[in-house]
C-alpha cells in the first residue's frame, strides 16, 4: 500500500513538473510574455490534464493520438513521422507521450531553436521514439541530478514502464532523447 502512494505521488509530482510549473515557470523567468496568446489555452490544458490523471483510465490507448495531442500544445515546428495508430496498454502510452512531451517542452525552453523532429518506429511489442533537434545542445554530465526533468520525467517514467531513455548531446551539436520500450515476454 505504502508503495502505491509513493508511486501515485511521484507522478503527480512528475505531471506538476511538466505541466502547470513549466509553464509558470516560463512566465515567471520572462521567457514567456504573460500575455501570449497561446498560454491561456495552455494553462487550461495543464488543469486538464492534472484532474484526468485523478480519474480511471483506459485499458489501452493510441500513442500516436496522444502524441499528437501533445504536438499541437508545444509551440514548436515539429516534423512528425509515425505510423497511422499504435496501440498501446494505457500506462505505458501515457508514459511514452508524457516523455516525449517533456523532451519537446525541453527543446522549446533550452535548445535555442523552434524546430524538432519526431520520429515513432515499431509496434506493439517493441517500439522506439526518436525526438531530436539541431539546437544548441548541452553535457549532459552538467545537469545536477537535483534537475526532475531528465532524472524524473524521461529516465525515470520509462524505467518503471520497462523502457529506457537515452540522451545523446552535446553543445552546438542539438540533442537526440531516445525512448524505447520492448513489451515483458508473455
Amino acid at each position: 500500500m505504502a508503495e502505491a502512494v509513493r508511486a501515485e505521488e511521484r507522478e503527480l509530482g512528475n505531471s506538476l513538473h511538466d505541466t502547470a510549473a513549466t509553464t509558470l515557470l516560463m512566465v515567471g523567468i520572462g521567457q514567456v510574455r504573460s500575455d501570449a496568446e497561446w498560454l491561456a489555452p495552455q494553462a487550461s490544458r495543464d488543469l486538464d490534464r492534472l484532474r484526468s490523471d485523478s480519474g480511471r483510465a483506459p485499458l489501452h490507448a493510441d500513442l500516436v493520438e496522444l502524441l499528437r495531442a501533445d504536438l499541437d500544445s508545444v509551440q514548436l515546428t515539429v516534423e512528425f513521422d509515425a505510423p497511422a495508430e499504435l496501440r498501446l496498454p494505457f500506462e505505458v502510452a501515457r508514459a511514452i507521450a508524457d516523455a516525449a512531451r517533456e523532451s519537446l517542452t525541453n527543446v522549446r525552453r533550452h535548445a535555442g531553436t523552434t524546430r524538432a523532429a519526431v520520429r515513432l518506429g515499431g509496434d506493439a511489442r517493441s517500439l522506439r521514439l526518436d525526438i531530436a533537434d539541431r539546437g544548441k545542445g548541452f553535457t549532459l554530465a552538467d545537469v545536477p541530478d537535483t534537475r526532475r526533468g531528465i532524472r524524473e520525467s524521461l529516465r525515470g517514467r520509462m524505467s518503471r514502464i520497462g523502457g529506457t531513455a537515452t540522451i545523446v548531446s552535446a553543445e552546438g551539436e542539438g540533442t537526440l532523447v531516445r525512448l524505447e520500450w520492448h513489451a515483458a515476454p508473455d
